[in-house]
Formats: C-alpha cells, structure tokens, sequence
C-alpha cells in the first residue's frame, strides 16, 4: 500500500498537525515497512525531505494572509506532478479549504480514493471579533453556508475522520456521512515525566519559589489566551506564589507581548523545538492551562498529562474529553477569564504527588499512545482501498 498525505498547515512553527504527519512517518517506518508514506506539504522553496522512511514533497507556496508562518498549498500542477510521479493507493486530506478541493478534483480525475481528517472546525472558528461585527443573524447564516460547503467538499471521501468522540457526534447529527472516530495519540515514550527538571527553570529564569501555570501552543485566537493572560491577572491580586509561563509562535504575539509587559510573573518563551526541553517544561509545571473552546483535539493537553502533570480545560470544550478520568484535572465553568482563574485557583490548591504523576502518564498510554492510533488508521486505509 502507498498512502499520500495533503497537509496545508504545515510550517517551521505549526504544532499538531505536523506532530501528527512526522509521527506518522515514524510509526509507519518502525511498525508497517511495507507501507509506503509520501505527504505533500507547503514552503517556501521546492525541495525534499525525509522524515523517517517518508518522503516529503515540499512545493513552493504563497504566504497566507495574516499568518505568521503558514503558506497555502494551492499549485494543482505541482501537486498533480507529485500525484502522478507516485501513484499513491489512497490519499488522505487534512483542511477543508483551496488544498482540499484541488485534492479532490485530481483524486476523481486520476480514481485515486480519499479519506480527510476533520483536524479544523471551520464552521465554528468565526473570529468573535468577526461574529461582533456580523452579528448573530449573519454569523448564524455563515455558519449553516460553511457546513453546507463542507458537506458538499466531504461528499465523495470515502471516510471522514474526527479525533474525538464529541466531535464524531456533532458531524453526525450536522448530517455528514462515513464519520470515523479515530483518537489521536502521541509518543508516551518521549513525553514522560522527569524527576528532576528543575534546571529548565534556570534555563530560562523561572523562579522555583512560585507555582508554574504552563500553556504550550500557538498563539491565535482560537486558543483563547486574551482570557487566560486577564484571569492571571486577575488572580495576581490574590496570589503572589506563580508565574505564568507561555511557549509557543503565531499571529497574536506581538500583542500579547504588549498585554504583558508590565507584569514580571507572566513569561513568553519562544516555539520549542527541542522536544527534550519540552517535556522538562511540561514536567515541571504545577498545572498546564488550555483555555480555548474550539479544538478538535488537543495534543498537547495529552503531552502534559503524559509528563504528569494535571491540567485545567473548559467545561464541554473537546479538550476536556481527554481529561474527565482525573479527579485533579479542573473544568472551568466556561471560557471567560473569571472561570479561568477560578479554575486555576483551585488546581494550585491540589498537591500531586510523583505517584499521581507516574499514575497519570500510564492513563495516557492507555488510552493515547500513537500504536493504538495508527494501527487503526492503516486498517482504515485498507478498508477504503480493498
């Protein structure tokens, strides 16, 4: 079998998607040699790569608007040359935009079957900003245009798949067929947690006398982080025993720079590409915060459980879904940044000790290790094809 994978959000920066894509590449080469991998991304010259036994088709794309790093892959030639050159078996789509429909039309074109993965909520992720200036009617008939495009974009994918549970449900009863659920996982193996991973504070000047909160990720708006760096603030008035620490890239962080820069205890650290470091981050954190509402999955909630920390989400968001098995993990009430920092009040309040932790990474290579993903992703695959 040769699969194919289309990945428009692709860049130096991005996290989750390529996450998936490399880890892939990897589980494939280690556990299912006689698959042959090949995925289509964008950047900024044309060129190959190899991750593992995979080979990646970088083709030379325009920058997306108001994008930090992100390029659309949007050259039907070039893609269709890629397509043509390796006859791939199946093809599997990751985006529900311009990359999408150019897949589709070569697939029908050259009888090749598709599967997409529902990685973007679209018809959920209206900027507010947007929805405040449309207004409810008109963010109400955007959103029913937006699911009637999708349902006419995914009609022909032989398989659409979605992370989690809730998500497979909602496309369900928004009338969209061939719904798979298939969980994403991560490597259990790399993300564990450390003993002793005090010297990352050092590192980069994090004070050991406070409480850390951590958020890993990018820095857009759907990641809700305005309300998380508010309920900080707001708990600073109260508390003067934590720091909060925020890693990542993206569009939003020029302005959160600015928001910050009169309080010392809130830190904003660069992407993390050394995985290594990541893990120490995560490990020493007292509690990882993810405050946004429009995921379709959550990687790094998993990756910060699985180094033992315990987390706080929002309530009904499908982050929470990963995280609704422990008693420490806290659920504020919504996304706004009273619940938040009433939340993260009461998550500092819970000791954990090295046995919670330990407990807490075994829960997530139970339930999220990439063996468990892959191996039903590649029976998919044969089912489509066969």
């Amino acid at each position: 079998m040769k699969a194919c994978d289309v990945i428009q959000f692709y860049s130096p920066l991005s996290g989750g998607i390529k996450n998936y894509v490399h880890s892939k590449a990897r589980w494939f080469a280690e556990n299912q040699p006689d698959v042959e991998h090949f995925v289509i991304v964008p950047s900024d010259k044309n060129e190959q790569f190899k991750i593992a036994n995979s080979t990646f088709y970088a083709i030379k794309s325009p920058k997306l608007p108001f994008s930090k790093s992100y390029r659309v892959l949007c050259s039907k030639k070039q893609i269709e040359k890629v397509l043509l050159d390796e006859s791939p078996d199946i093809i599997e789509t990751c985006d529900p935009y311009i990359t999408a429909q150019i897949c589709n039309k070569l697939a029908a074109k050259h009888n090749i079957p598709t599967v997409a993965f529902y990685h973007s909520d679209f018809p959920r992720t209206i900027p507010p900003q947007v929805r405040k200036v449309m207004g409810r009617w008109l963010s109400t008939c955007v959103s029913r245009w937006t699911l009637k495009y999708l349902k006419k974009l995914y009609k022909n994918n032989k398989a659409l798949i979605a992370a989690s549970s809730t998500m497979t449900q909602s496309l369900k009863n928004d009338g969209f067929e061939n719904v798979v659920n298939i969980p994403l996982g991560i490597n259990t193996d790399l993300y564990l947690p450390v003993e002793n991973a005090e010297r990352i504070r050092d590192k980069y000047g994090i004070s050991k006398d406070k409480q850390m909160i951590l958020f890993v990720g990018r820095f857009c708006f759907e990641k809700n982080l305005l309300n998380l760096i508010d309920a900080f603030k707001t708990l600073s008035k109260i508390r003067s025993d934590m720091q909060l620490v925020m890693v990542g890239d993206g569009e939003l962080k020029n302005k959160m720079c600015k928001l910050t820069e009169d309080y010392q205890d809130i830190l904003i650290l660069p992407y993390f590409g050394d995985k290594d470091e990541l893990m120490q981050m995560y490990s020493t954190a007292d509690v990882f915060v993810h405050p946004g509402v429009l995921e379709t999955f959550g990687f790094v909630m998993i990756e910060a459980q699985s180094c033992g920390t315990k987390v706080v989400s929002v309530k009904d968001s499908i982050v929470h879904e990963s995280c609704r098995h422990d008693e420490d993990n806290i659920a504020a009430e919504d996304e706004f940044s009273d619940a938040i920092a009433e939340a993260i009040d009461k998550s500092l309040k819970i000791h954990t000790s090295w046995e919670k932790r330990l407990w807490r990474h075994q829960q997530m290579v139970e339930r999220f290790s990439n063996n468990t993903t892959y191996s039903r992703m590649t029976k998919l695959y044969h089912d489509v094809i066969s």
